[in-house]
Parts: structure tokens; sequence; C-alpha cells
């Protein structure tokens, strides 16, 4: 039974599999072994990015029954306030239902897809089955498995996520939350109870993180790998149908991986318009002019718009270039080869020529088909995408601006 299947019976939501038992196939590796909440929503739940998506919906539902019964018993002179900016605003109401469930959602894809690649490379016959491969994956010292599934991964998302919620609470205390409309300072109330869910929330974006990086490290060792006779270890299929030499699979991972900044980049964007428009904004200013002096407001702001449109295109082709290095290489050394076996025709004729003791009809032919081989082989590609690749990685990386930019356009001509 197929592990990445999920059970029709729990609408999509439930994999019909745990993967966090013990390998049973090929180059496939448990992926939660170390990690305790991957345990918990991968190994016990099974949740599926969909089943994850509506987790998050019910945790950001809980979070805002939960402050409700907060402010009603405590401050009952800001519930409609609270419940006007926090439901009222569209831009945050994404940000907490929208964006924040779909950027969580790729948590159980991730942890799955790091312990699986291998082994799918392994069947497109890319990776061989050789001691050599199982001990690089699997049983090595600091095999990619133990660098994968690595404790320190967990210890870092943890401080990652104490520190960013240290980093909300100073910002918010110090300029962000007073600004906010109607309720003010006291929106505080809200992130208190919010504290857990959020530092949940950065943890497993974290975890995301650390396993694409892990990912990426142990892709370019497998690329750069060696067999003990000195070949690579890596088998490329020039006339491979993904047009890819069968590397078509990091494509789709690289994919997969932009569709998760974009998720990013629209939360990023989404509080980039609550701090232009909702909590700084300035009657006796431009939209442009109050967006050039949000950071000054907001500093985290700045910060997040330069991620983002840093890492929109350095994850895409970091993950493609340990494949890119692999493809250069096969496709140097298969025109390397060609070029020899010409030399070596050509040389046959021009020792033959001036004594024509021989018929170079044969030797001319050869040379002809070595050398239409040889401008095949030049347009061989050397990285794994192709133009269809590429706009679909354009697509994603502006989708967040395009949505944003036409939501808040469509609430000003609402407005007027």
């Amino acid at each position: 039974m197929e592990r990445d299947r999920p059970m029709f019976t729990f609408g999509w939501l439930r994999y019909s599999e745990s993967d966090c038992g013990p390998p049973s196939e090929g180059l496939r590796f448990a992926t939660c072994a170390h990690e305790p909440m991957a345990r918990f929503l991968v190994g016990k739940l099974r949740l599926t990015p969909l089943g994850m998506v509506s987790l998050g919906v019910v945790i950001v539902g809980l979070v805002h029954l939960g402050s409700l019964l907060a402010y009603l018993l405590f401050k009952p002179a800001k519930v409609d306030a609270f419940l006007g900016y926090q439901l009222g605003e569209w831009s945050v109401v994404a940000v907490f239902w929208i964006a924040l469930p779909l950027l969580i959602g790729f948590y159980p894809w991730i942890i799955r897809k790091s312990g699986s690649l291998y082994e799918e490379l392994r069947q497109k016959q890319v990776l061989p089955d050789s001691e050599t491969t199982k001990q690089l994956v699997l049983t090595g010292a600091r095999s990619i498995d133990w660098a994968t599934g690595h404790r320190a991964w967990s210890y870092g998302a943890a401080v990652v996520a104490l520190l960013a919620q240290v980093v909300i609470f100073t910002q918010g205390f110090s300029k962000v939350w007073p600004a906010t409309p109607e309720i003010g300072i006291d929106i505080w109330i809200f992130y208190v109870i919010a504290t857990p869910a959020n530092m949940l929330g950065f943890y497993l974006i974290a975890i995301i993180v650390g396993r694409y990086i892990a990912t990426v490290r142990g892709l370019s060792r497998v690329f750069s790998a060696k067999e003990a006779d000195n070949r690579s270890l890596v088998n490329l299929h020039p006339w491979h149908p993904d047009h890819a030499g069968g590397l078509g699979i990091v494509s789709d991972y690289a994919i997969r991986m932009s569709w998760f900044i974009a998720a990013a980049g629209l939360m990023m964007l989404l509080f980039a318009h609550i701090s232009v428009v909702i909590r700084f904004e300035d009657a006796n200013q431009s939209a442009w002019a109050s967006f050039w002096a949000s950071p000054a407001r907001d500093p985290g702001l700045l910060i997040n718009l330069t991620i983002y449109l840093a890492l929109s295109p350095a994850i895409f082709f970091l993950t493609l270039g340990a494949a890119h290095r692999a493809m250069l290489c096969a496709k140097q050394e298969r025109l390397s080869f060609l070029s020899r076996q010409l030399d070596s025709e050509d040389k046959k004729v021009t020792e033959n020529l001036p004594s024509g003791e021989a018929d170079l009809s044969m030797t001319v032919a050869r040379i002809k088909g070595l050398n239409e081989l040889y401008e095949l082989t030049r347009a061989f590609p050397v990285w794994p995408f192709d133009i269809t690749t590429l706009r679909r990685f354009l697509t994603a990386v502006l989708a967040p601006i395009v949505t944003v930019a036409a939501s808040a356009g469509l609430q000003q001509l609402l407005s007027r």
C-alpha cells in the first residue's frame, strides 16, 4: 500500500499509514523519529496537508473563542472593538484564517518527502542499488538519514519560536499594538492567549525550513558522490521523458517549496497591508509615501519583505543547484567521450587518405553519425526544469502580490 495515499474515509485528512516506523523498502527512511511534533502529527494522527490546514483553522478558531471569553471577563467594553478588528478587517482575517494554516499545511508533506525523495530517485534509476548509496543515505556515519532527523533541528526550531514570540511582544508593546484601531493596546490580551498557538506555528515553520535545508544538503551530497571506481554515483538518462535526465522529481520538489514561499509571502504582504493601511495610515500621505514610512513605525515589516524577496528565487535555485551540477558534469563527460571518438576516427582518415589503401566511406559515415550525436548531446538541458516549470515558479511567487493588491484595490473601490 502506498504511504502517501490518503484514506477517502477521512476526507483526505489522514494518510493511510504512519511514516515514523522503520524503513521498509529501498532508500526510504523514517522521518520523524527524533522530532516530537512529527511523531504526533505525522506518525500518530497521520495528517495530510489538507488535514494540517484544517487543524490550523481549528486552532485559530479556539484562540479567537478563548480571546472573546477573556475580553468578556476582563475588558467587556472592548469586545466590539476586538471583534471588529479581528473579524472585520479582511487582511487580519486572511492572516490568521488563511495564510497561517496554509503555511503549516506544508509540514506533513515535507516531513514525509524528506525521507522518500531518495527512494523515488532510486525507482527512477537515477540512484543505483549499491552499497555506496545505502551507506550515504541510510547507514553510514553521518548519513543523510542521520543529518535529516538530528535533534538539533528541533532544538533550533524551539529557539526560533521563542525568539519570534519575544519580538512580537517587544514590538507590540512599544509601537505596533497601540496603533491598532479602536481596541488599541488592549489587543495584547489576544496575543497572550495566542502565545501557545503562535509558538507552535513558528516551530512548525522553522522545522519546514530546517527540513528543506537538510534535503538540499542531502541532494548535494548524493549528486557529488562517487562510486568505488571513481564513477559518479548518479546515473542520468539524457533521453528521459521528463527532459531532466530523470531529475524531474527534484524540479517538482522545488515547485512545491516555491508554493510554501508564496504562502509565506502572502502572510508578509498581508502584514504589510495591516501596517500601512490599517495601523499607520496617514490621511496626509499618499499610500506609496505611507508604505515607505512604515518601516520606521514597524521595523519587522521591512525585514519580512526583504526575506521574502531574497528567499523566493534562492529556494527555487538552491534546490536545483546540486542537480544542475550533476547534469552539467554528465553532459561534459559525454561530450568529452564523443570528442575522443571523433578524434580517433579523424586520425584514421588522416593516416589512410594519402595512401588510398583503405575504403574510407564507412569511417566517414561513422564520423557523420558521431558528429550528429555530438550536436544532439550539446542540446541536452543542464537544469532540471523547462519553461513550464519556470512559469509555475513565477506564478507561485507573484500569486501573493496579485492577491493582496487585488483585494486591497477591491476594498478601496467598494469603500468609494
